[in-house]
């Protein structure tokens, strides 16, 4: 192995000049490797003194070519190392690069932002101008508001002060309406005392209390009386006036003359019957208030027929039912009482005559306070006109004695009344047509012709005659009329059937 010159040290000398930065490196890259190079140099000062030493001592020559070797090697490394950072440093810059372009698109991008930020700002200057003008302009709308919303409140305040009045005046009508509805259903409740009445059984128990007071009458008045009967001749002049029935009363047993005395008795019963108890209610028992009562119901009815049931029910609902019976009963006895002195007159003296015509009003009671119950007005007359209504009328009193020879004489009545019609306006039923005496039947003209002593032929009045419909009338109740005679065109009898008893 030759020995290196290295007395003045050129190799080590030519090999620090040969080396030289590597070719197209960046500022930083030199830097390092001239930093490289001053270390590289200083191990090579170090590597010659250390090869002094080595010939010093031979034996340690080898172990320098071993030396020399690791060198190479280290160096190889080191320049594969070096290759390795000149790659990264190329990496390196090619990021650099890259990020220089993103910076200049970044300041393209901010320049383009603040562009937009200065039109932005122009436009929220601009809109600020404008918020502002609208601003002032609602400051005023908002002031305007504020001066009506003040007056408003004094209207409100105003309008509250009425309302309160108003509620107040509410309050009051609303006292009053429950108190009306108090009323109301207290009426109401005397409406319930109303039931609907069977009018096929009433007509038939109508038809009885007829028939019983015809039974009446033929029993106690057509009959034969004592001769003392007719020695008062001044009592029998004055019996049409006391009787209040003007009819001719022959002092006689003669078929005429007992028929009259039957018809004041028809006549008598009818009235008492008509005006003492078919009537709206037994209670007060004046007979001018029961008179006026039933005025103010029939103009109620003609009114509203509601108006007529409901004041009805109130007067029913004023008295209990034990205060009624006790009036009937009263009623009862009074009228009893005041007929059998009446008729006694003519014949009716018997307490049997008493008994049967208090059991004859008693019935007639009982069945009229149904009538007085009833939904349906229930009307009794014994003075209906007498043009239109469909009277009936005894065959009795022209079948009893033959038509006799009469000189003309005029009727002293137009009708007189033997039994009440009764019906209800309402539904247009008739309970009972009632049935009337007239001037042309031949007991009336019979028992005329005997008082006057007179035995020429009369003249054949007209008959009656029913055309139209009804039409009630209120004329006094003694059945005769004196403002207009009716035009009688025709007649309608009435059978009746006499009863044993």
């Amino acid at each position: 192995m030759a020995k290196p010159d290295v007395s003045n040290g050129t190799p080590a000398a030519n090999g620090a000049s040969s080396i030289s930065p590597p070719d197209g490196t960046s500022t930083s890259l030199e830097s390092s490797t001239v930093s490289r190079a001053k270390q590289a140099l200083k191990a090579l000062n170090d590597f010659q003194d250390a090869a002094k030493e080595m010939f010093k001592y031979p034996e340690t020559l080898g172990k320098v070519e071993e030396a020399l070797d690791r060198h190479d090697a280290m160096e190889k490394a080191s320049k594969e190392k070096d290759l390795k950072i000149a790659q990264l440093e190329s990496a390196n810059q090619v990021q650099l690069s890259s990020h220089e372009k993103r910076w200049s698109a970044w300041e393209e991008k901010k320049s383009q932002l603040e562009c937009k930020v200065k039109d932005l700002e122009k436009a929220s200057e601009a809109r600020a101008g404008e918020t502002e003008k609208k601003r002032a302009i609602h400051e005023q709308s908002l002031a305007q508001v504020k001066k009506e919303l003040e007056t408003e409140k004094d209207n409100v305040a105003k309008l509250t002060k009425e309302l309160e009045k108003a509620n107040t005046k509410i309050q009051e009508a609303n006292k009053k309406l429950n108190s009306c509805n108090e009323r109301l259903k207290e009426w109401e409740g005397n409406l319930s005392l109303l039931k609907e009445v069977d009018f096929k059984v009433f007509d038939e128990r109508m038809k009885k209390i007829f028939n019983r007071s015809s039974k009446i009458a033929r029993t106690y008045f057509l009959r034969d009386l004592s001769k003392e009967a007719f020695s008062d001749h001044t009592r029998w002049d004055e019996l049409p006036k006391t009787l209040k029935v003007p009819l001719s009363f022959p002092r006689t047993n003669s078929s005429a003359a007992k028929h009259m005395r039957m018809a004041a008795a028809l006549h008598t019963l009818a009235n008492q019957l008509c005006y003492g108890f078919f009537k709206p209610c037994y209670l007060p028992e004046s007979s001018e208030a029961g008179q006026t009562l039933k005025e103010v119901l029939d103009q109620q009815y003609v009114s509203d027929p509601q108006k007529e049931r409901t004041t009805r029910a109130l007067l029913l609902s004023t008295y209990s039912l034990k205060e009624v019976d006790e009036a009937i009963k009263e009623a009862v006895q009074e009228t009893t009482d005041r007929v059998h002195k009446l008729l006694n007159l003519i014949g009716g003296g018997e307490d049997s005559f008493r008994k049967e015509i208090k059991a004859l009003f008693h019935e007639a009671a009982n069945l009229w306070k149904e009538a007085q119950y009833s939904t349906k007005m229930v009307e009794a007359s014994t003075t209906e006109d007498y043009d239109h209504w469909p009277w009936d009328k005894f065959d009795d009193f022209t079948s009893a004695v033959s038509e006799t020879k009469s000189q003309p004489m005029l009727p002293k009545f137009e009708a007189i009344n033997l039994f009440p019609c009764v019906y209800v306006p309402e539904i247009d039923h008739t309970v009972d047509n009632g049935c009337m005496l007239w001037p042309s039947q031949n007991t009336v003209i019979a028992a005329e012709q005997e008082l006057a002593g007179l035995s020429v032929k009369r003249p054949k009045t007209r008959k009656p005659s029913f055309a139209g419909g009804r039409r009630f009338s209120s004329d006094g109740v003694n059945g005769v009329k004196s403002d207009e005679r009716p035009a009688f065109l025709g007649e309608k009898q009435r059978a009746t059937k006499t009863e044993e008893g």
